[in-house]
């Protein structure tokens, strides 16, 4: 995600379609991308994939690190937990490709806030080497959790 500090002073920027910044009495310019990533959206909503781990059965999902994740199954997951989530009135979205290890078969615990739209899977796909992608909202700091997931092609 963009910082205030990566933005270019405003003498060193020489394009008429940037917006002004002035912070702490720093004078910068950024673009319409700029700010919308400093915002954290918008824009074209890329952003770092992180890799999470399963630890004695438990894997906690860190929202300060993103909104794009992947987990390989190399255990059975028993309970998923958050941290840093958004403040409220905030959303929170985040998408979570799973992958089966070459031995297949493990499984993922969904937590009971999590509630499935129609249509989708309630469990991940089970082949050695599969993926299933994950992709989960909450309205309300996790209290409550809209959950979408499917099996992808590899």
């Amino acid at each position: 995600m963009a910082k205030y500090a990566d933005f270019p002073a405003a003498t060193t920027v020489g394009s008429a379609d940037l917006l002004q910044i002035v912070q702490a009495g720093v004078d910068k310019k950024a673009t319409a991308g700029q700010i919308a990533a400093l915002a954290g959206g918008g824009g074209s909503d890329r952003r770092a994939v992180t890799a999470l781990a399963i630890a004695s059965g438990v894997v906690n999902i860190d929202c300060a690190l993103g909104d794009y994740f992947t987990l390989s199954l190399t255990a059975n997951v028993t309970s998923i937990t958050f941290s840093n989530l958004p403040a409220s009135g905030i959303g929170a979205a985040l998408s979570i490709r799973i992958r089966q290890d070459a031995t297949g078969a493990r499984t993922v615990a969904l937590p009971s806030s999590f509630k499935a739209i129609t249509g989708s899977d309630t469990a991940v796909q089970a082949a050695a080497n599969a993926y299933t992608q994950l992709i989960v909202t909450s309205h309300d700091q996790g209290a409550r959790w809209a959950y979408s997931m499917k099996g992808v092609a590899a």
